[in-house]
């Protein structure tokens, strides 16, 4: 039981970053962003780039800067081209697709289809914390993933910036009217989102390691928490703890191939039951 409780903790740590990469683009630009799994990607990859010449620190936020800047230039570049047109969410899903194949092919073409790793510590038999078996870089994923979470909680729900965020979610004309600068806010969403997506990324490669495709899997199990906790900070962390303790749990029943159809069984729940997921609020119709 120790052990379930620790992997769905490792799980959940996973899941919360990927949630929260996924959340600024979904709700405040108002798009599916295929690209995060790219963005996923992408920063290992520069972690091992630069490491080798600025040290594994400095190597981890160069990559984690780049890919902020890259959202911030995508948002900017194209995604705000076509944000007035009436077929928007087609044209952010196609482009967002495009720039996913662009970096996993570019990716892949770079460095190979071989399996990485970011090498932190040697590799040596976990310790026990608690009754569980966990490793070093396990015991920083779950913490780090702690403090993103306070973090941001704190600069979404308390600070001015968080406030704008939400704003521009909820009525960007609004927004737009009373003189808030929508477009900028659009590319500090995007921008967090990437942050966020090169965080999570380095966090896997660090454990389990990195192949160009890697980004897809967690970016579904990203927009999966943001439906069931709802399109808050603490609902995503909710999301991924309800996600990881069904992935868990249902192995003890069920082969470990199949967590990924528990994961989408428990989101089709949702979609069917409470769509406005654990924080969210129904939508009411008013008549006039």
């Amino acid at each position: 039981m120790a052990q379930i409780i620790a992997n769905t903790l490792l799980y959940m740590a996973f899941y919360v970053m990927t949630g929260f990469a996924f959340l600024l683009p979904f709700t405040v630009c108002r798009r599916i962003d295929l690209s995060i799994a790219g963005f996923i990607a992408l920063g290992p990859y520069l972690v091992i780039t630069t490491a080798p010449f600025i040290g594994l620190a400095g190597g981890v936020i160069t990559a984690i800067a780049s890919t902020t800047v890259a959202g911030c230039l995508l948002q900017k570049l194209l995604f705000e081209k076509v944000s007035k047109r009436e077929d928007f969410s087609q044209a952010a899903l196609l482009i967002s697709l495009g720039m996913l194949f662009i970096l996993q092919n570019g990716i892949s073409l770079v460095f190979g289809d071989d399996r990485y790793r970011i090498e932190t510590w040697p590799i040596e038999p976990g310790q026990m914390v608690l009754g569980a078996r966990l490793s070093k870089i396990q015991l920083l994923i779950i913490g780090v993933s702690i403090i993103s979470v306070i973090i941001a909680w704190y600069l979404f729900e308390i600070r001015k910036v968080g406030k704008m965020l939400r704003a521009v979610a909820i009525d960007s004309d609004l927004c737009h009217a009373v003189g808030i600068d929508v477009g900028g806010i659009r590319i500090l969403a995007a921008s967090i989102g990437a942050g966020f997506a090169a965080v999570a990324g380095i966090l896997i490669g660090c454990d389990t390691g990195m192949v160009p495709s890697m980004g897809f899997n967690p970016l579904l199990m990203g927009l999966t928490c943001v439906i069931v906790g709802g399109s808050r900070i603490l609902g995503v962390a909710c999301g991924a703890f309800v996600l990881s303790i069904a992935r868990n749990i249902g192995i003890v029943w069920i082969a470990s191939q199949w967590q990924d159809a528990v994961a989408f069984t428990v989101l089709l729940i949702f979609l069917i039951f409470r769509p406005q997921g654990f924080l969210g609020t129904p939508v009411r119709k008013v008549s006039l």
